[in-house]
C-alpha cells in the first residue's frame, strides 16, 4: 500500500473512532440519559399530511404505537423446549438506514435492548430523571428475552439521512454506536463499513424497520457456531405497512427466485417437507431475502464481503447467496427465530439511477459473475438489461478464481433444481449436406443406433421420422433419443441414446456451420456415410452442416 493510500486509511480510521465515541448533541456532563419522548415528539406529521408520503407505510400508525409494544410469540410451541449452549458466541449487529421514521427505528432498537435488559432494569412505563423521560420496557417485553452478553454492540450506519440526530441521539441507550455517511452510500457499502468496525466475531445484519421477537437471536448462534460457514437468517414475519399488525409468516417457506432475477417467496418441496419430521430443524434455502442473516465475520470477509460497486439497494442479496453455496457454504432459515419486518409497495428514496437502472446495473454484475452460459436465460427474461452499463466486474471474478468456486450449473443441480431451463418453442427441421441428410439407422448388432448419412427423402416440412431433429439447446433430439458421442476422443462413433441434459456426451453447439460437441471442442463430420467427430477444420467439407427447420 502507497503512503497517501496508507494516509487516507488512517484519516478514515481516526474519523471511524471519533463517530463511534462522539458525545451525542445535547448531552450534560458524563450523565448519558435517553429522552424518548423528546426523541420522537420533535418528528410527528403534522396535521392533514399523507401519513404515507415520505415512508411508504402509515407513519401516524407507527408514531401511535408503544415502542416497546408487546407483540405475539409466532414461533411453533416446541421451539420453547429447544436448549441452546450457555457459551454462544456474542454478535455486532449492524443497521443500515437513510431516513428512516424516527418511530420504527427506535422501536427496531428498542425491541433488541428490551430483550437485552435484566429484571433489574424494568419499570412499569417510563421512568422519569429530572424532565427527561428516558427509555425504559415494560416487564411484557423481556419475557423470553436474550442474554445481554450475546450483544457485543449495535452499530447503527446513518446513511446521509437529512438529520444526524436520527442516529446520534440513539447512542444515549446502552450498546448503540452511530457511524454517519459523508454522502450517500447505500445499503450495500454501508454495510460494509458497519462490518469493517464490528468488534464480535459474528455479524447480525437487520433492517430499520423491524421487531425481533422472543429468543430470535439464540438459534441462529447456534447454528453458526455449529458450523461457521453457515449464514442464516430468520422467518421473516410480516409487520403491516397500513396498521402495523403483526402477522405470522407461513414457516413452509423458502427463498426462490425466477431467471429476472426476482425474488420470490416459495413453498418447501414436498420431498423436503416430508424429510422434516422436527418442525424446529433448519431449512436449506437457495436464496435469503437478504434484510436479516447472521454470518461468522471472518467468513464474510473470506468470501469477499459485498460486491461494493453494485449501488443502492437490489440484487445484493442474489450475489451473496450463490456466492455463499458455490464457494463452500451454505444458506438456512432457522424456524425458532422470528422477525418481524414492514414490507414496502414502493421506495420511499431516490436512486441516483433510478429504480429499474440500479437493480439491472446490481443483478447484471450478479449475472456476469456467477450465472456462466446460464446468464443467456438472465437476459432473455430482463432484455431491458442488454447493452447497459455494470462497471468492471474482473475483481470479483478473480475473487471467484481465488476461492476455487463451484459452477453455476452445480448450484442449479445441487441446490435449486426446482429452478427449470426455459423451454423454447422447439422446430423440428432437418441436418443435411448438399442432398444427404442426417439420420438415425436401425441398432447394430451392439443394440446401438447410429447416427448416419442417408438420401433426403420427403421434405423440410415432411420429412422421414428417421431425418427428424430437433435441436434442443445444447441437445439434439430425435423424439426421446440424443445424439451422443461414444468417447471424448477423435473419431468417435455417434449414437443415439436417451437423452439426458447432464450427461456431458449429448451436449453440442452450432458455431457457424459447424456442429462442435460442447466438451471435447471436436465438430461432427461426415466420413463417406459415417459420422464421427473429429478437430474443426474450416477447409474440410464434411464438416459443414445446414440446418433446415419447418415452416
Amino acid at each position: 500500500m502507497g503512503e497517501e493510500a496508507a494516509f487516507e486509511d488512517k484519516l478514515l480510521g481516526e474519523e471511524v473512532e471519533r463517530q463511534m465515541t462522539r458525545t451525542p448533541p445535547g448531552e450534560k456532563n458524563s450523565r448519558r440519559t435517553f429522552d424518548e419522548k423528546a426523541y420522537l415528539s420533535s418528528k410527528l406529521l403534522k396535521a392533514g399530511e399523507d401519513p404515507y408520503r415520505q415512508h411508504a407505510f402509515n407513519q401516524l400508525e407507527s408514531d401511535r404505537l408503544s415502542s416497546d409494544r408487546p407483540i405475539r410469540d409466532t414461533r411453533h410451541y416446541r421451539c420453547t423446549s429447544v436448549h441452546y449452549d450457555t457459551d454462544l458466541p456474542a454478535t455486532s449487529l449492524i443497521i443500515t438506514f437513510h431516513n428512516e421514521a424516527r418511530s420504527t427505528l427506535l422501536r427496531t432498537v428498542k425491541r433488541i435492548i428490551c430483550e437485552l435488559m435484566g429484571d433489574g432494569q424494568i419499570s412499569r412505563g417510563e421512568k422519569v430523571i429530572g424532565n427527561a423521560h428516558v427509555m425504559s420496557c415494560h416487564a411484557r417485553g423481556v419475557l423470553n428475552r436474550t442474554p445481554p452478553n450475546l450483544i457485543q454492540e449495535i452499530i447503527l450506519v446513518d446513511d446521509f439521512s437529512s438529520d444526524p440526530e436520527d442516529c446520534q441521539l440513539l447512542t444515549k441507550i446502552p450498546k448503540v454506536k452511530c457511524l454517519r455517511n459523508m454522502r450517500r452510500e447505500g445499503l450495500i457499502r454501508s454495510r460494509v463499513r458497519g462490518a469493517e468496525v464490528a468488534t464480535a466475531d459474528i455479524l447480525t445484519f437487520l433492517d430499520s424497520h423491524c421487531e425481533v421477537n422472543s429468543e430470535w437471536l439464540q438459534p441462529m448462534l447456534q447454528r453458526v457456531k455449529e458450523d461457521y460457514t453457515r449464514v442464516v437468517s430468520p422467518i421473516i414475519d410480516v409487520i403491516s405497512l397500513d396498521n402495523f399488525a403483526y402477522l405470522a409468516a407461513s414457516a413452509d417457506l423458502r427463498g426462490g427466485f425466477d431467471w429476472s432475477l426476482h425474488f420470490k417467496w416459495e413453498q418447501i418441496p414436498i420431498e423436503q417437507k416430508m424429510s422434516r419430521t422436527d418442525p424446529t430443524q433448519s431449512i436449506r434455502t437457495p436464496v435469503i431475502a437478504g434484510g436479516i442473516f447472521v454470518i461468522d465475520k471472518s467468513w464474510f470477509n473470506h468470501l469477499g464481503k459485498y460486491d461494493t460497486q453494485m449501488d443502492i439497494w437490489g440484487g445484493e442479496n442474489f450475489e451473496l447467496s450463490f456466492r455463499v453455496w458455490m464457494c463452500g457454504g451454505s444458506l438456512e432459515i432457522v424456524p425458532c427465530s422470528r422477525v418481524g419486518h414492514v414490507f414496502r409497495k414502493r421506495h420511499p428514496y431516490d436512486f441516483p439511477e433510478g429504480n429499474a437502472l440500479t437493480y439491472i446495473k446490481n443483478t447484471k454484475r450478479t449475472a456476469e459473475v456467477w450465472m456462466d452460459e446460464y446468464k443467456q436465460y438472465y437476459y432473455e427474461a430482463r432484455p431491458s438489461a442488454i447493452g447497459k452499463s455494470f462497471g468492471s466486474v474482473a475483481d470479483r471474478v478473480e475473487q471467484r478464481r481465488k476461492l476455487n468456486c463451484k459452477s453455476f450449473q452445480w448450484y442449479l443441480e445441487n441446490v435449486y433444481p426446482e429452478l427449470k431451463i426455459p423451454e423454447k418453442e422447439l422446430i423440428p427441421g432437418i441436418i443435411k449436406q448438399g442432398g444427404n441428410c442426417l439420420e438415425s439407422q436401425a441398432q447394430d448388432t451392439t443394440g446401438n443406433i447410429l447416427a448416419v448419412m442417408g438420401n433426403c427423402k420427403g421434405t423440410v416440412n415432411n420429412p422421414p421420422v428417421t431425418q427428424e431433429w430437433v435441436f434442443s439447446d445444447p441437445l439434439i433430439r430425435q423424439q426421446d433419443k440424443c445424439l451422443s458421442i461414444n468417447s471424448f476422443s477423435t473419431g468417435s462413433q455417434i449414437t443415439l441414446e436417451a437423452c439426458n441434459q447432464k450427461d456431458g456426451r449429448q451436449k453440442w453447439k452450432m458455431k457457424g456451420s459447424f456442429i462442435q460437441h460442447f466438451v471435447s471442442g471436436l465438430c461432427l463430420e461426415n466420413k463417406t456415410g459415417r459420422v464421427v467427430t473429429n478437430p474443426c477444420q474450416a477447409g474440410v467439407p464434411g464438416q459443414q452442416w445446414e440446418l433446415l427447420q419447418a415452416t
